[in-house]
């Protein structure tokens, strides 16, 4: 420690004659006791406002001193410093630090409006799908990406599934039992057991066309270990390939092979599945104006998940269904989180009913 700067402080000041504040130079310890005096003025200006952080930094320090060589038992009233032997009753009560009154014409922040920074409208969603079927469709390569895109997008939508879930989705997930479609989700690459929501039937009518798009059978069938979403090869699409056959020696045999190009069954990483959306949105942000069109440009792809589930709320679904179908631990969480997605038009009506 340095040196103290007032020689007239003398080493037996008790700790609540240290006037110390923040930025401070500590004085020099001393003795023990004048250490404990100088550890506890210290503590006083530290942001700690609940007992439990005290008691926490008191059992850190007197760990400290038992390690140093001091016996074990009431250490801190042995050096003469507080009048109890808890530290925690000698400090005194600790009060939460109180907020200045409020200033004439103060303005603070609305809580829930970040919330609401991230949520499409419905007329959003309406306008991206639109600005998918404008992309262009001249060349194979192109008809894949359209057709991922558009699938991609009511995806994660309809089914409010995190772009990580996506990225681990096999069309063998998709399972109808029970006269519906039902699906299986693996959290994480690590998780033991998978979560089961029911699919809504906008979902499987894009999923049709998006297989009937790769030459596949509409629905997908049991053990189907395709990627849900398909990666498109880097290869130049063609509708066959052609390879002449040869002998070991080199030599031409006359023979021509003739091959459909396989459908890619690559998996897509979740950067890869963040990057189609975000290009999705940006190319919607580009013809939009406005307030949209800056919406648009800033949105991400779990925006997706956040304005699906707000509005089945708004258009009056079950919290409870909500709730399992968006995998919450609990409504709170459901009715919390996206309860800021009420229109103006509908608080109104709420407010009509008193």
């Amino acid at each position: 420690m340095q040196q103290p700067q007032d020689t007239a402080t003398s080493p037996q000041t008790p700790v609540a004659r240290l006037a110390l504040t923040p930025g401070s130079v500590l004085p020099a310890a001393h003795d023990d006791a004048w250490a404990v005096s100088v550890y506890f003025a210290d503590l006083a200006l530290a942001p700690l406002t609940t007992a439990r952080s005290y008691k926490g930094e008191v059992s850190r320090f007197m760990t400290w001193l038992n390690h140093v060589g001091y016996p074990p038992g009431n250490v801190l009233a042995s050096l003469g410093v507080f009048r109890h032997s808890n530290p925690v009753a000698a400090m005194g009560r600790v009060v939460a630090a109180r907020r200045e009154p409020r200033k004439p014409r103060e303005r603070v922040e609305i809580e829930g409006e970040e919330d609401l920074e991230h949520l499409l409208s419905l007329e959003d969603i309406h306008f991206v799908l639109v600005s998918i079927e404008g992309m262009p469709r001249e060349s194979p390569r192109d008809e894949k990406h359209y057709q991922r895109c558009r699938w991609l997008f009511r995806l994660a939508y309809l089914s409010w599934l995190r772009i990580s879930e996506i990225s681990r989705l096999q069309m063998g997930d998709f399972e109808f039992k029970e006269g519906g479609w039902r699906l299986y989700i693996w959290p994480s690459k690590r998780a033991t057991k998978a979560a089961v929501i029911d699919v809504f039937p906008q979902t499987m009518d894009a999923l049709a066309d998006y297989r009937r798009s790769l030459g596949k059978v509409a629905y997908p069938f049991t053990g189907d270990g395709d990627p849900a979403v398909m990666a498109i090869s880097k290869r130049k699409i063609t509708e066959k390939i052609e390879t002449p056959l040869r002998y070991l020696d080199g030599s031409p045999t006359g023979i021509i092979r003739v091959e459909e190009l396989p459908s890619t069954t690559k998996q897509m990483t979740e950067r890869a599945l963040y990057a189609v959306l975000k290009q999705v949105f940006l190319n919607a942000s580009r013809v939009a104006t406005g307030e949209q069109a800056a919406r648009l440009g800033e949105a991400s792809p779990h925006w997706l998940r956040h304005s699906g589930i707000t509005h089945a709320l708004n258009k009056g679904m079950d919290p409870r269904y909500v709730a399992r179908q968006a995998r919450h631990k609990g409504i709170l969480t459901t009715l919390g989180v996206y309860d800021g997605g009420l229109t103006p038009e509908m608080r109104r009506a709420q407010m009509a009913l008193l």
